[in-house]
């Protein structure tokens, strides 16, 4: 396994599902030549989750010996979660979250493209932790991930991370956007109308607003016949000012328009 050529080699002897096999593809899964790495991963992913417990038994001995900043650490760990995320494999979340403690923004992300790669809720408790992650990137990339999963279960989780100062609510309310359906509709009306939720955390009238604009757009998207008429409700209730314009009733007004 050179490289070299093309990659039918590597699909068929994934066909063969051998423990064997599966144990030799790993051994290469951080080969210095790049065309290895990915034929390897993906041999391993047509493996589907017969491939699992290797996988998760390689990740678990690096995991082990603690953090390392080396390349050659970096890589395996790497190649391990994207043939973990990409056969879904959710046995691998225990270490995915001792990973999410550890300083390495790079891993960070790995962990949050792998858990969102599972597409599955129990993924929330590893995103969570990373979307109160002290790196502000760290932090808006873990929550875009939770709504990208499209699950509902994630929905819980988001409104637990609104009550937190340290996240990013703006993310959040668009995430729960992505993530749709009825369920996700009405928490974002009830951020919208429960004005205790922004007293009770000091949250100033401005950002208020911006919060609340992105409300309007997330339930935009959704845009089944409540969504819409909340927006219609929101939008007219102008709020009275000399020479000041109404961002909430203006963007409700746009965005009615966008929907037709």
């Amino acid at each position: 396994m050179t490289g070299k050529g093309d990659g039918d080699m590597f699909e068929a002897v994934a066909a063969l599902r051998s423990p064997g096999i599966a144990m030799q593809l790993l051994d290469k899964i951080d080969s210095p030549e790049k065309a290895v790495r990915a034929r390897v991963i993906k041999a391993l992913v047509a493996m589907g989750k017969d491939i699992g417990p290797d996988v998760v038994s390689r990740l678990g001995s690096i995991v082990g010996q603690g953090e390392t900043d080396d390349d050659r650490s970096w890589y395996k760990l790497r190649n391990l979660m994207r043939v973990l995320g990409q056969i879904r494999y959710i046995a691998a979340l225990p270490y995915y979250e001792v990973m999410a403690g550890w300083n390495q923004k790079r891993l960070k992300y790995e962990i949050i493209t792998s858990c969102e790669a599972m597409q599955s809720a129990s993924a929330g408790v590893v995103l969570s932790k990373l979307a109160l992650d002290k790196d502000q990137e760290i932090r808006k990339g873990a929550a875009i991930a939770m709504g990208n999963t499209g699950h509902p279960d994630m929905i819980k989780f988001l409104r637990t991370l609104f009550d937190d100062p340290r996240s990013e609510k703006i993310i959040l309310v668009e995430a729960l956007g992505r993530i749709r359906g009825p369920q996700a509709r009405d928490r974002l009306i009830d951020l919208y109308e429960d004005t205790t939720i922004y007293d009770n955390h000091g949250i100033s009238s401005k950002e208020r607003e911006q919060i609340k604009i992105s409300i309007l757009k997330a339930l935009s998207k959704i845009g089944d016949d409540i969504s819409r008429s909340k927006i219609e409700l929101y939008g007219s209730k102008k709020k009275s000012g000399f020479l000041r314009k109404d961002k909430l009733s203006s963007t409700a007004s746009d965005l009615l328009k966008q929907m037709g």
